[in-house]
């Protein structure tokens, strides 16, 4: 296990199978801001949808959890990740392909309003559209049997991912009640559903 992971041991870590040689794996990553709130967390999947790893911290600052996915990502052989871009997650993309060159990323394809023309964008950008589809995806992975969830936290937290009257989605309000590790695991859904591989 890479050094930088042993202070996580215990603090949101859980490692529940090893990478292998040959396997691919894919990730999904959101992104907060560290103050101590939302929860920056990380979910790994193999290529037949076995969860192999879950992070989740409240406590990361934005620069070190984009070390923290860099370390991750490489260990499991390149990890191919969608990472949320909103907020947060713009300076972790940044860093990730600045900093530490990983280029394994999810890139999502828009429309350009000022050109009128299709682009490319890292990561993934999450909308009242984008999430509907998002949350389906990983709703549908589920119920199917086509992901296996090893994190107990997350599975807590999917208990209380509500579709709210007016169409939004989200935690039940309550002080402790988050879904931070819901979006991670429906991102690496959307990453494993993409399959691309850029290294």
């Amino acid at each position: 296990m890479p050094e930088l992971l042993h202070k996580f041991i215990g603090k949101g870590l859980e490692i529940f199978h090893l990478p292998k040689r040959s396997i691919r794996y894919y990730g999904g990553a959101d992104s907060a801001s560290g103050g101590g709130n939302d929860y920056s967390t990380i979910s790994i999947f193999d290529e037949d949808g076995q969860q192999v790893l879950s992070f989740y911290n409240n406590r990361v600052p934005v620069y070190e959890f984009a070390e923290i996915i860099d370390c991750i990502g490489k260990w499991y052989n390149y990890c191919f990740y969608a990472i949320e871009r909103n907020s947060y997650g713009l300076p972790v993309l940044e860093r990730l392909r600045k900093d530490y060159n990983y280029l394994n990323l999810y890139k999502q394809k828009l429309f350009d309003q000022r050109t009128g023309k299709k682009k490319m964008q890292l990561g993934f950008t999450t909308t009242a559209s984008t999430k509907s589809v998002l949350i389906s995806d990983f709703k549908e992975n589920f119920e199917k049997g086509l992901i296996l969830i090893e994190c107990k936290e997350s599975l807590q937290q999917m208990q209380l991912f509500i579709e709210n009257a007016n169409g939004s989605m989200g935690n039940k309000k309550g002080e402790k009640n988050h879904d931070d590790l819901v979006i991670s695991l429906a991102l690496s859904v959307q990453a494993r559903k993409i399959g691309k591989w850029y290294v």
